[in-house]
């Protein structure tokens, strides 16, 4: 259920959360997960620091000497394994969680340490801990890129960004200036606090300022509805003077392809304008803005959006297919080469 970081030394217990009863032998408690460094079953050995984690009371078991566990005491189960570390002769020390419950922190003092693991000055380890295992549920960090060319006072979009690390469902809410909304898996545009589940996308966008060189932030904010266990990202504006004008771009070339069918160009966001500008479409080719429908007719393209050209390749050997689009009166190539 764990994954190591740092893995020098350590072999993780696969069934750490699937195993039987304690056996009773001569009055001890031996826990038939609990293993010794040769796999016999033992007690618990040399107990150094224990961690009360997460508010259930569960306790997490650090061993000296030979063991060298971290086990996890449950009211009313048996112990569990969570990870061994194989070198014995040393001891665990310092188990904490993060306060987001997605990492644990532990030591041996005396190694391995170094490069190669060889070395006996001791050793701190980072075990990650999986969202469904963690009892605080929090979104993994995440951005927007800036817009530092934006026109002003026009409604700026951002791209979407994938919202995940977490279990949810979490609420979105977004800061209240700017007229700032938020959108979720390209449903409706809103202010008002969502849910939202992993593996979602995320928009944000609001208005520009009035001004040449005004700056504008919208704050969203992913977390438990609580207000607790946040993540957060700013989505900044700053204007310039209105342009619809691209910078040049093209779709370069594609050799080899098959004769008489549909070729599709590479996906470009032109830069370089901040307004709305035209598309007009050249012939026998057609575009799709956004990963939308073809279509051979002339449009709009939106500052950050995609576009996409295709065309059928001509049907002779070796034989070179060249169409165009011109986006504010900027011309975008695209041309293919049959195979020989």
């Amino acid at each position: 259920g764990c994954s190591i970081l740092r893995s020098t030394g350590i072999v993780p217990c696969g069934q750490a959360w699937r195993i039987p009863a304690p056996s009773v032998q001569g009055g001890a408690c031996a826990f038939t997960n609990l293993r010794n460094i040769g796999g016999s079953p033992s007690n618990f050995s040399q107990v150094d620091n224990l961690l009360v984690g997460n508010g259930q009371g569960d306790v997490i078991v650090a061993e000296d000497g030979n063991s060298m566990r971290l086990a996890v005491i449950i009211n009313g189960q048996p112990a569990k394994l969570l990870m061994q570390i194989t070198r014995g002769g040393s001891e665990i020390c310092g188990p904490a969680f993060t306060p987001d419950g997605s990492r644990l922190y532990f030591s041996s003092q005396r190694g391995p340490s170094g490069v190669t693991g060889s070395g006996s000055s001791g050793v701190i380890y980072e075990m990650t801990i999986p969202p469904r295992f963690r009892r605080i549920q929090k979104a993994d960090a995440f951005s927007f890129r800036e817009r530092p060319t934006a026109a002003p006072g026009v409604v700026v979009t951002s791209e979407p960004v994938v919202i995940a690390g977490f279990l949810g469902p979490l609420t979105v809410s977004i800061s209240a200036d700017n007229g700032a909304e938020f959108q979720i898996d390209g449903g409706a545009w809103t202010n008002v606090p969502a849910t939202i589940h992993a593996g979602q996308t995320l928009r944000v966008r609001h208005l520009s300022g009035g001004a040449i060189g005004d700056v504008r932030i919208s704050t969203v904010t992913v977390g438990l509805s609580n207000g607790a266990s946040r993540t957060s990202a700013a989505f900044r504006t700053v204007t310039s003077e209105p342009d619809t004008i691209p910078d040049d771009f093209d779709f370069g070339s594609i050799e080899g392809v098959p004769g008489n069918t549909w070729i599709e160009s590479p996906v470009l966001t032109l830069t370089g304008f901040n307004l709305p500008t035209d598309i007009k479409v050249g012939p026998h080719a057609q575009i799709r803005v956004d990963g939308g429908a073809w279509t051979d007719q002339d449009g709009q393209l939106l500052p950050d959006q995609t576009l996409q050209m295709r065309h059928v390749s001509n049907r002779p050997a070796n034989s070179v297919h060249n169409s165009h689009v011109l986006v504010g009166g900027v011309i975008g190539k695209f041309q293919t080469r049959t195979a020989s």
